[in-house]
């Protein structure tokens, strides 16, 4: 009977070690997806402004900056897929349907936006030709389809497929690209072109991929159920674009401000700094947030409120110590860092400045993954897009009267109190939402508030020894 159960416990022990491991792995492959974009920010970039020059470099800077604004822009597809295919009660038949028309809502949005657009530019042709801006369109739907199916990959905790789909297409884009430009025309014709044809490739494997993982055993019945899907997630997306828009607009238009109000060389370190300042946020904490959202919402959607409790406990505690503490760690160290990274251009003091001033409030959002998953999960859409606009509107017009005045550093202020201020907001709604035992929020705020003061004490602690002693 003893060596009965000493077997069980082994066995139970060896199965528990092999979760951890697999999830460390998990982990660590959703980082693994991540270093493509490093990559192209390290590698890429410098070789496409060098090969197509300063002029054609503006717009191949302007197209990809609007690549990254429409992946907001998508309804919140991505986000409904994310979470309602990691709910623990949905069927087979129902997750297929919603993937699928996301897909369709997706496709029919930039097949009604593609003539506008090219009779736009016809108008307008400046910049781009009308073949380059139907590659541009081809390029942005297949990026915002293969996110989709990125999520709902996610979301089935298929992490291997989704993080070897993610690096690799990034890598396959812009390396592709970049021997197309060195070997055979440094165009813009050959940019877009090759840009959205890897997309496109990409989009079609991870399409592939999400068929075999949700396509229930008979799929012919469901097509009927495609449309009425397709009009409630389009209902559901609404608040979720309106959030989208505004945190693609907080984040972006400060810089418009800037070189509207004052000049593009006061622009220049405060975009150096910004850019600096939001690595922990993109590379460190996005995906923590990517691995937990599908854990949260099936642990928010069972009525076990220990396991709830437990997994935002991990949540909080893992952020913590894969993005707030190298975020600290950027803080003490951030002259010799910027100064290396800069290889010490005159503008290196000025970075410093400002990134001083947004470290901190940078450091606090990263703490806000935790509280905008848990609304994920609550599909509390209509709070976030309220409160997300609000915050943009408040943040936006503060960042204006600073600009008139003539001053980056408050603009650095107003963009550090956003930051915080937005976790903070998240928080306080995700403690009010009581309803279906969801009041477990409280106990990861109370986690996260308690983490980050002592993050915060040792990092003025050891900043203050360091100015004594004179080490950095």
């Amino acid at each position: 009977m003893e060596k009965s159960q000493e077997a069980t416990t082994k066995q139970s022990d060896a199965l528990l070690t092999a979760s951890t491991q697999r999830r460390f792995i998990d982990l660590l492959l959703l980082y693994v997806s991540k270093s493509g974009a490093v990559f192209v920010g390290l590698l890429i970039l410098p070789f496409f402004n060098r090969v197509l020059g300063p002029d054609q470099f503006g717009v191949v800077a302007l197209i990809l900056t609007l690549q990254a604004f429409l992946l907001f822009l998508d309804f919140g597809m991505a986000t409904v897929v994310g979470r309602d295919l990691a709910v623990a009660e949905t069927t087979a038949s129902q997750r297929y349907i919603t993937w699928r028309a996301a897909e369709h809502i997706i496709s029919l949005i930039y097949a009604a936006l593609i003539f506008p657009v090219l009779l736009a530019t016809w108008a307008l042709s400046d910049l781009l030709n009308p073949a380059e801006v139907a590659a541009c369109v081809v390029l942005f739907w297949s990026l915002n389809v293969q996110n989709i199916g990125q999520n709902a990959l996610l979301a089935r905790h298929l992490f291997i497929e989704a993080a070897l789909l993610q690096a690799t297409g990034v890598v396959a884009r812009h390396g592709l690209t970049a021997i197309a430009l060195a070997y055979f025309s440094p165009t813009l014709t050959c940019f877009v072109v090759i840009q959205a044809a890897v997309s496109v490739v990409q989009m079609m494997v991870t399409r592939w991929r999400c068929m075999k993982v949700l396509l229930p055993e008979s799929a012919e019945p469901l097509r009927k159920a495609l449309l009425k899907r397709a009009k409630s997630l389009f209902h559901t997306g609404k608040p979720l674009m309106l959030f989208g828009l505004s945190g693609a607009a907080v984040m972006q238009l400060d810089k418009v401000i800037v070189t509207s109000f004052m000049s593009s060389r006061d622009l220049a370190p405060y975009f150096l700094a910004a850019n600096f300042c939001l690595t922990p946020i993109s590379v460190l904490a996005a995906p923590v947030a990517q691995f937990f959202q599908p854990r949260i919402v099936r642990a928010m959607s069972s009525p076990d409120r220990a396991i709830t409790r437990r997994t935002i406990s991990q949540f909080t505690y893992l952020i913590v110590c894969c993005a707030l503490l190298p975020t600290a760690a950027i803080w003490l160290f951030r002259e010799p860092l910027i100064a290396l990274w800069l290889h010490g251009s005159p503008e290196s003091t000025l970075v410093s400045q400002y990134s001083a001033i947004l470290l901190p409030g940078i450091a606090i959002g990263v703490l806000g993954y935790v509280p905008y998953t848990i609304l994920v999960a609550c599909q509390d859409y209509p709070f976030q897009a309220k409160f997300s606009i609000a915050m943009t509107v408040l943040t936006l017009c503060a960042a204006m009267i600073a600009a008139i005045q003539g001053s980056v550093l408050t603009i650095c202020v107003i963009y550090a109190l956003y930051h915080s201020s937005s976790t903070i907001g998240s928080w306080w709604r995700c403690v009010q939402l009581k309803a279906g035992g969801h009041g477990v929020a409280a106990s990861g705020a109370k986690l996260a508030i308690f983490l980050g003061v002592l993050v915060i004490l040792g990092t003025t602690s050891a900043a203050a020894i360091a100015s004594k002693y004179g080490i950095f």
